[in-house]
């Protein structure tokens, strides 16, 4: 399978500043198979492969250039937002720089966010020679005015605007309309997610939490209904059933539980269906001792086509996905 934009979000878990070596690992962990076949250049082409699987993501970029240099001289940060709140910076320089080149945090607010952008800026530029000019004799240098920084405005929309304009529920890509005001409960009406959350560098966050609570509160509606579905298709018992926030796997049977992410509300019913009835059948499995291959061809015998959909949706999560 290949690597998701949440492979790369969990690899970046307890990271802050990375130096090559320390992209080389996260690449390591989130594409392995990449990694190995980058071989010794997997640390300096890590950045680049994330930037590929990241492109959705891109929130903006703040660059910083010396527009009468006549090599070009300049650096730049690109901004991600990834779907679970991680923000990575990556940095690109004209010139070699020591220190780190990308930043990895979960602050929520673009001034927060900007702030450490153009801390992680200036420091690319620390060191780097200052723009070459052809000036006349009775002219004064002055390197401030050589400086510009651009990006922050575009930046600042993106941030504001590009919250999030789609999310996936029941197998279909619904779309969301955000009211700025006081923040409330989402509802769905008229084929959208009406969200209203007030105006200002949280708006974002705010979102994100309205639209993920509005789909925890369907899953603990629809799927025990779904379990009990599945139950009545197998003709076996239902173990005690938990609707958590486990994002690393649909669905799971430790100890005797059934326990269900809520993401799976965000899948076609027939997907939910197949995901639950192969873990009840898996479960007793275990404890009884029968194939469960057979018992599973028997309940749904068009399990191989939903376990395609099952992948191609898992594929397209990352398209706001939670």
């Amino acid at each position: 399978m290949s690597p998701t934009i949440a492979h790369w979000e969990a690899a970046f878990s307890g990271y802050d500043a990375l130096d090559d070596e320390e992209w080389g690992e996260i690449l390591r962990v989130a594409d392995p198979k990449t990694w190995h076949e980058l071989g010794e250049d997997a640390p300096g082409n890590a950045m680049s492969e994330f930037q590929d699987v990241a492109e959705h993501w891109r929130m903006g970029q703040i660059v910083l250039d010396f527009p009468l240099s006549t090599h070009g001289d300049g650096c730049s940060v690109t901004i991600y937002c990834l779907p679970a709140g991680t923000v990575v910076f990556t940095k690109f320089s004209t010139t070699e720089f020591d220190g780190p080149n990308g930043k990895v945090t979960r602050l929520a607010s673009f001034g927060s966010v900007a702030w450490r952008a153009s801390e992680l800026l200036w420091d690319g530029l620390e060191g780097m020679d200052a723009p070459v000019q052809n000036l006349d004799e009775d002219e004064e240098y002055d390197p401030d005015s050589q400086v510009t920084l651009s990006g922050e405005a575009d930046l600042w929309r993106q941030w504001s605007r590009k919250v999030i304009e789609r999310f996936w529920y029941l197998g279909q890509s619904r779309r969301i309309r955000l009211h700025t005001g006081p923040l409330k409960a989402a509802k769905f009406r008229g084929g959208w997610l009406h969200v209203s959350a007030p105006g200002g560098i949280d708006q974002y966050g705010q979102l994100r939490e309205a639209v993920r609570d509005w789909l925890e509160g369907r899953a603990r509606q629809r799927l025990p209904d779904v379990v009990a579905a599945c139950r009545d298709r197998i003709k076996l018992p239902v173990p005690p059933v938990d609707i958590t926030d486990d994002w690393k796997s649909w669905a799971r049977s430790p100890d005797g539980r059934l326990v269900v992410g809520w993401r799976l509300v965000q899948a076609h019913p027939t997907v939910a269906e197949y995901v639950i009835t192969r873990e009840l059948i898996r479960l007793h499995s275990r404890q009884r001792g029968f194939d469960p291959s057979v018992r599973l061809t028997r309940a749904l015998p068009d399990h191989l086509n939903r376990r395609e959909t099952l992948r191609h949706f898992r594929e397209n999560l990352d398209d706001w996905g939670f």
